[in-house]
């Protein structure tokens, strides 16, 4: 078995050391043949990227390495799939194999393609199903006032109340946990009892919790009514029964005891996850996702709230639930204009056809063709609704139009943005040193505290963002630098691990201890001047600590990455892109740093690199929306082929 191409790969930066095993061990399982190893190595190196799969057809006849000397080139697509099915580790769709190549060759980790499957059918089964509720126009009149425009808020209430699987999308400040607590509230009026509410992170789950508590304090409820919302919750991997080692203790055959599930930021959420959580709801559970579409993917596997939410933009509804909703909120819901040419469906990258496909059947504009009278719809129309209206980004805030012109991939208008003077928005161009001092600047403030309580709070203010983990702007650098212009300055002693004041993130679950991966604490004395870790939500003034000797694997986070920091909120941020261009920065991860600010961003990047990230979009290889939204039900192969 000829391994030296593998070798040279791996030395020259083209692939993992584990893409290297997982292809020796598939030849040596399967019939040794470079084309079945050069398939294992793609594809784990993919899955390490995010896809959830490798489309053959893109790589067939093609030297996959070309920066390198690796003298490798795939076989042609038909001979290339001869020889994968020929391999005993090669299973077609639904079989028990290591590897799964699907009529679309699309070549999957067995694993993956059943996460994907399980997914689909659950999603699309849950689509279908209508709930009959007793909501009457006066219970939505009680909590929205008279509008002579579209409440698209009110409309999604509606919405999430009469199907059993519902997303409601929008970008920061459209209102959406707003909107679930009214979902909440009226649940609750409409006799649906066990009501849960969770996030993927702890963090994520606190801010929900804190947002409902806030949202319902403001309804007009009485006493009896805002008692009997849910305001606490929790991460799904609590919610599922994470067990070191043992997977979940709640799925098909013990499924949750909950009638209602809603999810904030699904847009973290992986492929793996949402797979077990459906696979752990019970049949009449009603299931809301909130999230916004254009965020960064999950860190794992998959687009998966991106690929539900679909290609149209608007998201499609039938005839007759236009007619429906337009009941229920006083107001006809307008059709969606047709788009102009090349607008209104989401950018190319999201819907070109793939190459081994065959001729597509191009899809009717947004609204046109999908849902109306008895036309034939998307499975996944009536499920989708898009809040529209920014309460935190409005007025002439330059943070919101920035944040839209990148979403809109318009780069001249961000680069406009960012060369105004515009007092919540600063663009720098300083090196990571002085970076680091205006940091340190900022957070001297929490030092000064004089309970956890109130330094959480005050770090929770500011924060400063990264692209990269490695680097001269990337996260550990950042952090070094802080940490040790904060201990020159006399505000840290940094001498012992656990000194005070220092931030730490939580990198890998303990369910044992309620805490998960993405979870923010803060090293802080307690009123014995023994060090602990707090964290938010807890029974003592909304805290809870642990000692540091319990801690699961963490790390310090003066500085974090975007990824990390989706799902929370600070005040300020100070977002640091390096100055060359790296694979890892795209259109997604500046809207979703950016729009992590309340109130001002300064952001670290060059003008010719900001052109470069908004035009860049992350593409994720997968069929899920395909089989969402096209009406294909046969798994791996496809009817119609721009949702692929």
């Amino acid at each position: 078995m000829n391994r030296q191409w593998l070798d040279t790969a791996v030395t020259q930066g083209a692939l993992r050391p584990f893409d290297r095993h997982f292809a020796l061990l598939m030849g040596e399982l399967g019939n040794g043949d470079p084309g079945l190893m050069l398939a294992a190595a793609l594809l784990t190196k993919a899955t390490g990227e995010g896809h959830v799969c490798l489309p053959l057809a893109a790589i067939a006849g093609q030297r996959p390495f070309p920066e390198t000397s690796v003298d490798q080139t795939a076989p042609p697509l038909p001979r290339w799939r001869q020889i994968l099915a020929a391999s005993p580790v090669v299973g077609v769709p639904g079989a028990f194999t290591p590897l799964i190549l699907d009529a679309s060759n699309r070549l999957y980790l067995g694993r993956y393609w059943h996460y994907e499957n399980d997914l689909a059918e659950a999603l699309l089964a849950r689509a279908g199903e209508k709930v009959e509720s007793r909501l009457v126009p006066a219970d939505l009149d009680r909590f929205f006032p008279p509008s002579s425009e579209i409440d698209w808020q009110k409309a999604a209430v509606a919405l999430g109340l009469s199907r059993r699987f519902c997303v409601i999308s929008g970008g920061p400040g459209t209102g959406k946990t707003w909107t679930a607590a009214v979902i909440l509230a009226l649940a609750t009026h409409l006799a649906t009892k066990r009501m849960v509410m969770a996030a993927p992170t702890g963090k994520a789950a606190a801010r929900l919790a804190e947002a409902i508590r806030a949202a319902k304090a403001s309804l007009p409820l009485d006493e009896a009514e805002r008692a009997a919302i849910p305001d606490q919750a929790t991460t799904i991997h609590r919610l599922l029964g994470a067990r070191p080692g043992e997977g979940f203790r709640h799925g098909p055959e013990n499924p949750l005891h909950l009638d209602l599930l809603l999810v904030d930021e699904a847009s973290m959420v992986d492929l793996p996850l949402m797979a077990r959580l459906l696979s752990a709801l019970p049949g009449q559970a009603q299931l809301i996702l909130l999230g916004d579409r254009d965020q960064l993917a999950s860190v794992e596997a998959g687009y998966v709230l991106g690929d539900i939410c679909g290609p149209f933009d608007p998201p499609p509804l039938s005839e007759t639930m236009r007619q429906k909703l337009g009941q229920l909120c006083g107001q006809p819901i307008p059709h969606p204009s047709p788009p102009p040419e090349g607008e209104g469906m989401l950018p190319p990258e999201s819907r070109e056809q793939p190459p081994s496909a065959g001729p597509a059947t191009a899809p009717s504009p947004p609204g046109r063709g999908l849902g109306r009278g008895d036309a034939p719809t998307a499975p996944l129309t009536d499920s989708v609704i898009l809040l529209r209206k920014s309460r935190r980004f409005e007025g002439a805030g330059a943070i919101g139009r920035f944040a839209a012109a990148v979403r809109n991939g318009d780069s001249a208008g961000a680069l406009d943005l960012l060369q105004g003077d515009q007092p919540d928005l600063r663009w720098l161009t300083d090196g990571p040193k002085r970076l680091a001092v205006r940091a340190i600047d900022r957070y001297q403030s929490y030092l000064s505290a004089a309970t956890p309580q109130e330094a959480l709070a005050e770090m929770e203010r500011f924060r400063v963002l990264c692209a990269l983990r490695e680097g001269h702007f990337g996260v550990g650098n950042m952090n070094a630098l802080i940490e040790q212009g904060l201990a020159g300055r006399g505000l840290i002693d940094p001498a012992t691990p656990f000194y005070r004041g220092r931030p730490i993130l939580v990198t890998r679950n303990d369910p044992g201890l309620g805490l998960f991966n993405g979870d923010l604490g803060l090293i802080w004395p307690d009123p014995q001047g023994r060090p602990r870790v707090w964290f938010a939500g807890g029974d003592l003034d909304g805290l809870r600590s642990i000692p540091p000797s319990r801690l699961p694997e963490h790390e310090t986070v003066f500085a974090m990455t975007v990824h990390k920091s989706q799902g929370s909120e600070f005040d300020a941020i100070l977002l640091v892109l390096p100055e060359e261009d790296s694979p890892v920065l795209s259109r997604e991860l500046l809207y979703t740093a950016v729009t992590r600010a309340r109130h001002r961003v300064s952001l670290r990047i060059g003008g010719d690199l900001l052109r470069l990230v908004v035009e860049r979009r992350v593409r994720r290889d997968s069929a899920l929306r395909e089989r969402l939204w096209s009406g294909d039900q046969e798994p791996g192969r496809s009817q119609i082929t721009p949702f692929s």
